[in-house]
Formats: C-alpha cells, structure tokens, sequence
C-alpha cells in the first residue's frame, strides 16, 4: 500500500478528528533518507485552546538537515501513520511519550536504536534536580 493513510481508524470514536498530510515531495524524501539513516517523530503539546496535536515525521537529508515528511493533526494522541512502503531507519528519535515508537514500529518495524531529543532530557534532568535539590529554580 503506497502513500495512504493508515492507522487504527475502524476504532477511533465518531468524534475523534484526525487530518494527515504528506506531499509528493515528501513521500519521495521518507524513501530516500528513511531507509539506514534518522527518522524523527513529535508533536506539539498546549499550543491552542481545542488541545490538538500537531505531530511531525522528519528525516535527515544528505547535508545533516531535517526535513518534514509528513503531518498529522489530530485531537487524540493514539497512533495515526503515515506509510509510504517500507522504510527501515537505524535510528528512531522522538520524546519519551511511547505512542510515538509503538505506533513507527507497529506498522514499519522495530528500529536498533531509540534516541530521546535532547530539548526533552535537559528538561527532564532540569526538573528532576529540581525535585531532588532543595533551594533550586525551576525554570523549564
């Protein structure tokens, strides 16, 4: 199946919205620098008054920078993907918010090695250092 839409729509509730988009140029990108490289996955948390989410599926292109190859807005943070084929990145970098994993290796497979962003660990260690030293800021 090629550049559909897939995930557990049989299952979403009636009042669930889910809106994905990939362009052409996009898919043809999650080929050629998903496959033995990086695929990146978050989204946005807090951003607006309806609570939706904007999640965004990125790889890394031959000069190291990162390119969107696909967006999902959604009201529900369960798994929505984007397939395009098969694609088998080394590495899988999202949060530490595990839907995001399940839902990449649910449909394309396990991946070797599992990065967290490095802005999610600072702010990880900023406040467990808060919560373990008294007399620290929090500033996240």
């Amino acid at each position: 199946m090629e550049n559909a839409i897939v995930g557990d729509i049989d299952n979403m509730a009636n009042e669930s919205f889910l809106l994905a988009v990939q362009t052409e140029f996009q898919r043809d990108a999650m080929k050629k620098f998903g496959n033995g490289k990086a695929v990146g996955m978050d989204a946005t948390h807090g951003t607006n008054v309806y609570d939706f989410l904007l999640t965004t599926l990125m790889v890394i292109d031959n000069y190291g920078e990162g390119i969107p190859v696909g967006w999902a807005f959604t009201d529900k943070k369960d798994t929505c993907t984007l397939r395009v084929g098969a694609i088998s990145p080394l590495v899988f970098m999202s949060d530490d918010a595990e839907q995001y994993y399940c839902a990449w290796s649910g449909v394309y497979g396990l991946v070797p090695k599992k990065l967290l962003c490095s802005w999610h660990v600072d702010r990880a260690w900023k406040k467990a250092i808060h919560e373990h030293i008294s007399g620290s800021e929090q500033k996240l």
